[in-house]
């Protein structure tokens, strides 16, 4: 396979893009597919404290996820963190 290279119409750019890591502020797994109401509650314990709550409902044979800005931002208690 030839590399990529500056010249003769090949992609000048790299294969893959190059990314600097992001910090994680919380991680979870679930069983494929997981049940919405799982991800919205890890979702809740994780943003709380960045002013996100979410919700879902079951609607029209759906699923689905609201996002509400609470406002208020505040530091982390240790039932907020996830583990």
């Amino acid at each position: 396979m030839d590399e990529p290279t500056s010249g003769g119409g090949r992609r000048d750019r790299p294969l893959a893009p190059v990314h600097t890591e992001l910090p994680v502020i919380a991680r979870e797994a679930f069983a494929s597919p997981p049940p919405a109401w799982r991800i919205v509650t890890f979702l809740n314990r994780a943003l709380k404290s960045r002013g996100l709550i979410f919700g879902v409902a079951h609607e029209d044979g759906m699923d689905v996820v609201t996002v509400y800005d609470s406002g208020s931002t505040s530091s982390p208690t240790p039932t907020d963190r996830a583990h």
